[in-house]
């Protein structure tokens, strides 16, 4: 094997985030990127400091919350210029509250913690960190019949931001927006009833943001609070933000998705006979790579010849990972006894070296191989399609979209 690939890999890890990955010589194989942007871009700070400042009165009690490291943004600048514009506007930095909304999801450690928010923003503040489980405050909400509880110190605060990224998401269209606070900041009632809803087939999917019930249901908590002010990032390839989008939550939202269906759509052309989804930003847990089908499930899959397969690449640095709804023991899990419905009977192969076999079938099913190491899964190609293959790969699957035309 002569023919390298150099991939992003193992997203907030100590170590450098590139592999090289070995393919047979003899294959054409493709780098499928998302279209991106047409110039080199970084947002300007500035307006946000100055939107920052315009909003908040002084003195205000302030409460930020923002989204984990299962989400692909590193938000050191974006909040320096939140606390900058807060403190500008007479606000004290004793008053200026930092949350971590995990919703479901583990506590990250102090060094990831660290990587998310930036050195100037570690230096000043402490972050708390959301429990689902925990002492929360009523709200006066009710989301379906549940009463809706959620972290007190947000809810007691005078001016309320939310920072999140946005990428692909299948129940909410994308992440980002009212999600940070419904699922992130709410209890786990609220939590079960949310996915639930999505399980009964009431979820918008990949991309669908108008006429998707839950998340009107996200955006109605969010006005009704309120969430005064709304941050919403969207990265490249390399988690490099490249857009940040600011103002009323939902309408700065819905700018971010709009850039976001041209900026992570995939172009693709022909058929391949094999389609690799490198799981990266997500790619630390098993318990959150299935964003990495995103672009087969909003039309890349059309590309996959007949009788071709899927590959399902993730690093897995953190092992199986946790999820209060889905692992196993927790409210939400269901044993994965059949292959996943939108491949139907395409063969998948799961590349993930930081999980054992057992790890991978709490949300894969059985028939789907695993493999620790990538010569095995190579060689187990080569034997399945020989050398006369034409395959993609999806360098960043969990932010990509499918094909153009179909995102």
């Amino acid at each position: 094997m002569t023919k390298t690939l150099t991939l992003p890999w193992r997203a907030w890890s100590e170590d450098p985030e590139q592999r090289e990955f070995p393919f047979p010589s003899e294959w054409e194989v493709e780098r499928l990127e998302m279209a991106g942007w047409e110039q080199p871009s970084s947002p300007d700070y500035s307006k946000l400091i100055a939107a920052v400042q315009e909003q908040v009165s002084a003195r205000a009690r302030v409460s930020i919350a923002i989204d984990d490291l299962t989400r692909p943004s590193p938000l050191g600048l974006a909040l320096q210029a939140i606390v900058t514009g807060l403190l500008d506007a007479g606000v004290p930095k004793s008053q200026i509250d930092l949350v971590m909304a995990t919703g479901a999801h583990r506590r990250p450690g102090a060094d990831e913690v660290r990587a998310k928010i930036g050195d100037w923003i570690a230096e000043r503040f402490e972050v708390r960190f959301h429990d689902a489980a925990g002492e929360l405050s009523d709200s006066g909400i009710r989301i379906g019949k549940i009463p809706l509880r959620i972290d007190g110190p947000f809810l007691e605060a005078d001016f309320r931001i939310g920072v999140g990224s946005v990428i692909p998401n299948p129940f909410a269209g994308f992440s980002g927006g009212g999600k940070i606070v419904v699922p992130g900041l709410a209890s786990l009632d609220t939590l079960v009833w949310l996915h639930k809803l999505a399980m009964m087939g009431f979820a918008g999917g990949i991309g669908a943001t108008e006429g998707n019930r839950i998340r009107r249901e996200m955006e109605r908590v969010a006005e009704e609070l309120p969430l005064h002010f709304g941050v919403s990032c969207l990265v490249d390839s390399t988690r490099y933000i490249r857009e940040v989008h600011f103002g009323e939550p939902t309408e700065a939202h819905r700018l971010a998705c709009d850039s976001a269906r041209q900026a992570y759509a995939t172009p693709m052309t022909g058929t391949f006979d094999v389609l690799f989804c490198n799981a990266y930003p997500k790619d630390g847990e098993f318990l959150q790579v299935e964003n990495a089908y995103s672009p087969l499930r909003t039309g890349g899959l059309k590309h996959l010849a007949e009788g071709g397969a899927v590959i399902l690449m993730a690093a897995c640095h953190r092992g199986r990972g946790h999820h209060g709804l889905f692992d196993r023991g927790m409210p939400l899990h269901r044993e994965a006894n059949a292959p996943k419905p939108f491949l139907g009977e395409t063969p998948l192969y799961v590349y993930a070296p930081g999980i054992s076999e057992s790890d991978c079938q709490v949300t894969h099913w059985e028939g789907y191989p695993h493999f620790s190491r990538w010569d095995e899964l190579v060689s187990t190609l080569l034997e399945r399609f020989g050398v006369d293959v034409r395959a993609g790969v999806f360098p960043a699957a969990s932010c990509q979209l499918g094909p153009p035309e179909d995102s």
